[in-house]
């Protein structure tokens, strides 16, 4: 990874996810993409929340409640496009990779577990996908 971008300090556990996650009125999805992420495998991750302020239901709320009993990085802004949030988020990320998620995805409990697998099974790789 080009140091530009490595985020990566000595305290920061070897292999940490930081998942990022847009949130524009997503209060409809956001509980079950995110119970979806909790019940993964595949547990050293970090969920950074960017949240878009001009939000018109109750998104802020639940993800409030949510971080009660599960940490998430919650950073406000404003934003007009998920690409501008996901920027927001790729910048607080303190992990060694960086997955994005939308508010709205169905998550397989092996998700995190399958694309880490993948990254230590070839190192030389740089980006992993999948549909």
């Amino acid at each position: 990874m080009n140091d530009k971008y490595n985020t990566m300090t000595s305290e920061t556990p070897k292999g940490l996810i930081s998942i990022i996650i847009p949130a524009y009125n997503s209060a409809k999805y956001i509980e079950t993409t995110l119970s979806n992420l909790f019940a993964q495998t595949y547990q050293n991750f970090e969920i950074i929340i960017a949240y878009d302020e001009k939000s018109t239901d109750n998104t802020l709320e639940l993800l409030q409640k949510i971080n009660e009993t599960h940490p998430l990085t919650i950073d406000i802004g404003k934003d007009t496009s998920s690409g501008c949030a996901r920027n927001r988020g790729f910048r607080l990320a303190k992990g060694e990779f960086v997955i994005f998620v939308d508010a709205d995805d169905e998550i397989h409990p092996q998700y995190l577990e399958t694309m880490i697998t993948i990254f230590k099974e070839h190192p030389e790789l740089n980006v992993v996908c999948c549909d």
